[in-house]
Order: structure tokens, then C-alpha cells, then sequence
């Protein structure tokens, strides 16, 4: 969760799939399953937003409103 939160601090309009986390994301690799817990966490928290698009699900920074 904190590279994820890390990554939002230095990308703040960044928004990727779960995949996409996975591979620019994070400092060192983890099964996508970790990382989709993390995700669900983050977003459950509101400190991350979920997005759904077709195909798939982005995450995004939560903004005012959005999370």
C-alpha cells in the first residue's frame, strides 16, 4: 500500500489497471493478488479511487467527490 500511495504522491494524475500497477507501480514485484487486496483496501479507505471502464478497472488517486 505505501508504494502504491508513493507512487500517487510523485504521479498525482496517474490512473492504471490492475496490471498496469503491477508493473510501473510498485518498488519491487508482487503477485497481482497481493496487489489487488492492496488496491481494494486503499480503496475502501478512500485514499484511492476505482474506476470502471470497459475491459477493466482503473485506480486512480481519490479526489474530492471521486473516492
Amino acid at each position: 500500500m505505501r508504494d502504491i500511495e508513493r507512487y500517487l504522491d510523485a504521479h498525482p494524475h496517474s490512473s492504471d489497471t490492475l496490471l498496469g500497477v503491477c508493473d510501473w507501480w510498485l518498488i519491487a514485484p508482487l503477485p497481482p493478488v497481493i496487489v489487488l487486496a492492496a488496491l481494494d483496501r486503499l480503496v475502501r479507505d478512500g485514499r484511492i479511487a476505482a474506476r470502471t471502464i470497459p475491459g477493466g478497472v482503473v485506480y486512480e488517486r481519490a479526489r474530492e467527490g471521486n473516492a
